[in-house]
């Protein structure tokens, strides 16, 4: 097992002060460098205010190219759908192209496994291969799911390696699974790179995050986008590139979110009517205010319930306990508006007309995922319908007619 073993890393210069660029997180804004006389060097130095890495007379180490073929053992135990096998047809086509695209594909499609019939074989062909996304609990639920489908080796010696916050060790240099924070070690590494989740916070916001991917990409590589409510820049750089799928893995029409309009002074009394008379499911509350969801659980003080947000140092242990049906509601925000698949699940959107639209399909998306009939509900509660709201409700009935398509085609087909 390794850690960035000095025999595989070679030196970079941290900063670029020609063009104010930090070569370690790719921050490339003036104002957040800063120079001093160090006494110590007995000169100025400048290190990166947005890392706090690097001064710039120091090196970082940085992974060493390196290839190897290996013939990954995948195994699902069942078929991809024709829409499935479609989408996996089209990535291989576009890496033997190397071009970038784009695979909008509905929640709960199942484009986890539409790459891996590209992964195994650009691991087959010696390339390096790299599956990240911004949110820690998206690389969690990737690498459960992967591991799942690979007969895992002993650790010493392994397929993937999975890396984010705290969790830092390469057992594989050559299949990552990533938050893309942590590809600042690689630079021009990677032959195929794909980005689950390429909407979610913070990709939106923060520019250094796309110059890392860039940064790792080796010359020759590609990408490979992966979203539900994909931006609109990576849908005009994907103009050509990109496949739609509009219909889940099981075959059943997206849940439509029920709007209900519920007054502030009414929403503790809604709730706990909710959580009474519902003993089966478990409840996603969404809230998109920490206090007022702190304030709400406090005042409801029913067991059986968990709170948990960005902030809580136990949300990891959390989300794993609520996967295991161990608690009945959930109160929390927009962390397990991705990620997280768990069957026989209600959500329901406090003050819904304050989110934005792509986080209300996000958040109906964690709806009926997974069982073999159709299970759980969405509840939008709000005071007055958004703009948001009926582009989400838009979204997910343009979505239901495209698969309905989509059924008719295949019934067609087989006439």
């Amino acid at each position: 097992m390794i850690v960035y073993r000095i025999e595989d890393c070679e030196p970079t210069k941290s900063i670029d002060l020609k063009g104010y660029k930090c070569n370690v997180c790719c921050n490339q804004e003036k104002h957040l460098f800063h120079t001093y006389y160090h006494i110590g060097y007995e000169e100025e130095v400048t290190y990166c205010r947005c890392c706090m890495m690097g001064q710039s007379n120091c090196d970082i180490e940085s992974v060493k190219i390196d290839q190897t073929q290996e013939m990954l053992p995948f195994h699902l135990g069942f078929s991809l759908t024709p829409l499935q096998t479609k989408a996996s047809q089209f990535i291989l086509a576009c890496f033997k192209d190397r071009k970038d695209c784009l695979i909008n594909a509905v929640t709960g499609a199942g484009k986890t496994e539409m790459v891996i019939e590209a992964i195994h074989t650009a691991r087959a062909l010696g390339f390096n291969v790299a599956l990240v996304s911004p949110r820690v609990d998206v690389v969690k639920e990737l690498s459960l799911r992967m591991n799942q489908y690979l007969k895992q080796k002993e650790l010493t010696n392994a397929y993937v390696s999975t890396l984010y916050g705290g969790h830092h060790t390469i057992e594989n240099m050559h299949f990552i699974i990533a938050t893309v924070h942590q590809l600042m070690k690689f630079k021009n590494y990677f032959h195929l790179i794909f980005i689950d989740e390429i909407d979610a916070f913070p990709m939106t916001t923060d520019q250094r995050l796309h110059r890392i991917i860039n940064a790792s990409k080796h010359p020759s590589g590609m990408i490979v986008y992966l979203s539900a409510t994909p931006p609109k820049t990576i849908e005009m750089k994907c103009k050509d590139t990109t496949i739609k799928i509009p219909m889940r893995f099981h075959q059943r029409p997206l849940p439509i979110p029920h709007l209900k309009f519920v007054n502030s002074k009414q929403f503790i009394r809604w709730i706990r009517s909710d959580i009474t008379k519902n003993k089966k499911e478990i409840t996603l509350y969404f809230f998109n205010h920490i206090e007022a969801m702190q304030s709400i659980f406090e005042s409801l003080n029913i067991e059986g319930g968990v709170m948990v947000d960005a902030s809580d140092i136990d949300r990891h242990e959390k989300v794993e306990s609520i996967r295991k049906r161990e608690y009945r509601y959930v109160f929390t925000t927009t962390i397990l508006e991705r990620g997280f698949t768990v069957e026989h699940l209600n959500v329901v959107v406090i003050n819904s007309h304050l989110f934005t639209w792509d986080s209300l399909v996000q958040i109906a998306g964690r709806v009926d995922r997974k069982g073999i009939e159709k299970n759980g509900k969405v509840t939008f509660l709000h005071q007055g319908v958004s703009l948001s709201m009926l582009k989400a409700l838009k979204y997910i009935q343009r979505m239901n007619q495209l698969r309905l398509q989509e059924v008719n085609d295949d019934k067609m087909h087989c006439l």
